[in-house]
């Protein structure tokens, strides 16, 4: 007998969810003890690395929604002393906290885990051989303070927590930081001197506030070597023009990588993109790379149409040798974009433009057709991309050496890729190292 055809892995996202989610299974709390079975035995076989992950549900506004019970982590983890690497997702800690017999933990990561402002503090203190702490939609911390005389931090990762208003970060020996998330209300950072990279990243978490002080993040970071912005934090440091002229310019003379995340790419976009190389000028600047949005979002200008004639601002870049632009379509202010960048990078060796994966995917599902109509669809894709590569060789470029690639996602490079890997829909991040 034949497969019969499979329809349900064919509907829409929203609908398969839906199906997910409305199907009853059994109350996730029948199987606590057997959990706590499990990390007793490893516990008394010496476990090193441990991933506790039990973040199956339904997650709104970083809160899970759908009723199950969070699974109370035994007494008997904490008294593990062999333990270097502990990730937890979903559970939470009884009282009394004690996690003195974390002395050796040089990694930790807590997601969705009910630790308090005097839990975060404790740890600090305890954990003294911590190199690594990753903080995920921790929503009873109303602040984050990072500190300490003899803290080893070297990489500090704070994603979606909420409800903390304050964030104070003095780490002599922090490396790289990355911060997702709306910009807290109080933002101190002191003896940061050895942060060689950052990644702010607050899109879709934010009401536009202009009370947010991106600037003062810049400022405070400017030291480092490698940097990646979202279009928010673009457009907060093009207001600090108007609210906070003390702080500006802001010269990022360490800075080697830029990585630019974008979600639209309009003309006000662009504005944000050439003030932000007008008030943080990077001398100094060897690799840049832009991710345009991977799905259209709101009608954007007529693919493949004239440039518009503008005066681009006084800026140089003078050690600029490779460009990389992922998503890229062709859209006007896309080339707007290339164009500027072209005409101001001086010594540019190369310029690497990616179209999206959807555009891949039309193209298979055109391929996949039958008969004359799959060979007539695959030589207007190739058209298009002609077309494409036409206007681009029509830019004028201040290097002679630059050399544009336009490529297919499929075909991609990965090793040219920035530190900070992101990839993200609209509502959801995942960060690469």
């Amino acid at each position: 007998m034949g497969r019969g055809e499979d329809r349900i892995s064919n509907l829409p996202d929203p609908i398969l969810q839906s199906i997910l989610f409305s199907n009853s299974l059994l109350p996730f709390d029948l199987f606590f003890r057997d959990i706590e079975t499990w990390i007793g035995f490893a516990v008394s076989k010496g476990v090193k690395q441990l991933d506790i992950d039990l973040s199956q549900g339904i997650v709104q506004n970083g809160v899970y929604i759908d009723g199950k019970v969070a699974f109370v982590l035994p007494n008997s983890l904490f008294e593990c002393n062999t333990l270097t690497n502990l990730s937890l997702s979903r559970c939470n800690i009884a009282s009394p906290f004690d996690v003195s017999g974390f002395r050796g933990l040089h990694q930790l990561s807590l997601s969705h885990v009910n630790i308090t402002n005097d839990m975060l503090e404790r740890m600090l203190v305890d954990c003294r051989a911590l190199k690594s702490l990753s903080i995920k939609s921790c929503l009873l911390l109303s602040e984050i303070r990072i500190t300490g005389p003899e803290l080893r931090l070297q990489k500090l990762t704070i994603m979606d927590c909420f409800e903390a208003y304050d964030l104070e970060i003095s780490a002599p020996k922090l490396q790289s930081l990355i911060y997702y998330g709306r910009i807290c209300s109080t933002n101190e950072f002191h003896n940061m001197s050895s942060l060689v990279d950052a990644c702010i990243y607050s899109i879709g978490r934010v009401n536009y506030d202009l009370d947010d002080d991106y600037a003062k993040w810049i400022s405070d970071l400017s030291h480092v070597k490698v940097l990646t912005l979202c279009s928010v934090a673009l457009m907060g440091i093009a207001f600090a023009e108007e609210y906070s002229e003390e702080e500006l310019p802001i010269e990022l003379q360490n800075l080697q990588e830029l990585q630019l995340v974008m979600d639209s790419l309009t003309e006000e976009h662009l504005s944000y993109i050439s003030a932000f190389f007008q008030l943080c000028p990077s001398p100094f600047l060897e690799k840049l790379f832009i991710q345009l949005p991977g799905e259209l979002n709101e009608l954007i200008d007529i693919m493949y149409g004239a440039f518009i004639n503008e005066d681009s601002p006084a800026v140089l870049f003078n050690h600029l040798k490779v460009i990389k632009v992922t998503n890229f379509r062709g859209f006007v202010d896309e080339l707007r974009l290339v164009k500027f960048l072209l005409e101001k990078a001086v010594v540019l060796e190369s310029l690497v433009l990616v179209t999206p994966l959807d555009v891949d995917r039309n193209e298979e599902s055109n391929n996949s057709q039958s008969g004359c109509e799959a060979q007539f669809m695959k030589p207007r894709e190739t058209l298009s991309l002609k077309i494409l590569r036409g206007q681009l060789l029509l830019l004028s470029k201040a290097s002679n050496e630059a050399r544009i690639v336009l490529r297919e996602f499929s075909e991609d490079d990965r090793s040219l890729n920035p530190m900070h890997s992101i990839l993200y829909t609209e509502n959801v991040i995942q960060v690469f190292d």
